[in-house]
């Protein structure tokens, strides 16, 4: 009995340090209940625009009897402005803090200039919060939310969700808009060009680097081989890239479960779509 009661003491005070770090270090409380403040849903459902080559065939289909978050270099293509979407989502550090391989702040800034109405365009606190210039337009509000990764004892997980202090891991930027659209208590959610079939597209070189051929909807022209790499512009080996792309999936399972708990139905209209989480239309 003394050795169980000394163990579940030690897990106690275990989990209690990890929550203690991801409190203090990890989130920022300021924007604790932010979430309350997201936009009310104009309409029941809401189409999230994934990047995927497949929108291609399907943007000229959608109509306006839904709302529309699209997300990255959306901008970029002429529907952007015929759809005039309500939300915009930006989730990777680069657009805000350029590197090697990618310069995403001209997308930023077209995205602050180029937008004649009101909409409100989503970023990741933890790597906007020293960004002086991303600053709100008369027509663009700018609304910071919590990407914390949750560390503590799971019966405080739910809380720190649905009182933006943490969200499920976003390792892609489909992940955080399906979070938001959720907390926004859309009743429906759609997603299109959500491929997410890059293990069909890699490949490894004569030069044993990893590539892909990774096509976007707005792109003009056939995408090149394309060497993967990392943050530091070091390529990557062949299984981190499977062991990166393996790890998004799980995030979408955890987003069902929020989904079911709120109410929220999840539907996937990409059909070549190998994300397994969500029902197919």
């Amino acid at each position: 009995m003394l050795k169980q009661y000394i163990n579940r003491w030690r897990s106690q005070r275990r989990d209690q340090k990890h929550y203690d770090y991801f409190l203090h270090r990890l989130t920022n409380l300021s924007l604790m209940d932010n979430i309350n403040s997201l936009p009310n849903p104009e309409k029941k459902m809401l189409r999230i625009l994934g990047n995927g080559d497949s929108l291609k065939q399907m943007i000229n289909q959608l109509d306006d009897s839904c709302d529309y978050m699209v997300s990255n270099a959306h901008i970029l293509h002429p529907s952007y402005k015929e759809l005039k979407p309500r939300y915009y989502v930006l989730a990777d550090p680069a657009f805000f803090h350029p590197r090697a391989n990618f310069n995403g702040l001209d997308i930023v800034k077209k995205i602050l200039n180029d937008t004649t109405w009101s909409m409100t365009l989503f970023v990741p606190e933890e790597h906007t919060r020293n960004v002086t210039w991303l600053q709100s337009t008369e027509h663009v509000n700018i609304m910071r939310v919590n990407e914390a990764i949750y560390i503590g004892p799971e019966e405080h997980r739910q809380y720190c969700y649905d009182h933006n202090l943490a969200m499920p891991e976003v390792n892609n930027v489909l992940a955080l808009a399906i979070y938001l659209g959720i907390y926004m208590r859309y009743q429906t959610i759609e997603l299109y060009g959500v491929e997410h079939s890059w293990t069909r597209d890699i490949y490894v070189n004569a030069d044993n680097h990893t590539c892909m051929r990774d096509s976007h909807f707005y792109d003009k022209k056939e995408v090149d081989e394309n060497v993967i790499i990392d943050g530091d512009g070091r390529p990557m080996k062949f299984h981190e890239v499977l062991r990166l792309y393996a790890s998004y999936f799980p995030t979408y399972w955890e987003l069902r479960e929020i989904a079911d708990r709120k109410g929220v139905h999840v539907l996937n209209c990409c059909p070549n779509s190998f994300i397994d989480a969500f029902d197919k239309k």
